[in-house]
């Protein structure tokens, strides 16, 4: 793995320390991972993303229970597109169904359609 950082001007609102973690396999690009700002910029991250790869190919809703604050539910995203795979998930999760340990920091992960099968397996 190796970090991408954006410069100031380039760099998303909701885009967690301007920076994306990327792999590399043979050379070549095949995934990176991004952190946002979590529930808190929801929104944004999502107008975005249907912006860039239109409407989710599937939507999960979510119910989360943070350890600190009220619970809430929202949904977390994935696009399947032709070559390329694309998963946003809102909050980061914990070790039980909708625990959250984390509901300002999220993520994002696109990756080929190769790294997410061999990812997979």
């Amino acid at each position: 793995l190796k970090s991408l950082i954006f410069p100031q001007d380039n760099c998303p609102s909701w885009l967690s320390d301007c920076t994306a973690s990327v792999m590399t396999y043979d050379g070549l690009l095949v995934a990176i991972d991004l952190k946002t700002k979590g529930n808190n910029v929801n929104q944004a991250v999502v107008r975005d993303l249907r912006e860039k790869y239109g409407p989710p190919t599937s939507v999960r809703p979510i119910e989360v229970t943070p350890r600190i604050g009220n619970p809430f539910k929202t949904s977390n995203l994935e696009w399947v597109l032709p070559g390329l795979h694309v998963i946003y998930e809102v909050i980061t999760k914990g070790e039980n169904e909708g625990e959250a340990t984390d509901v300002t920091t999220g993520q994002i992960g696109i990756e080929t359609e190769a790294a997410y099968h061999r990812r997979l397996a």
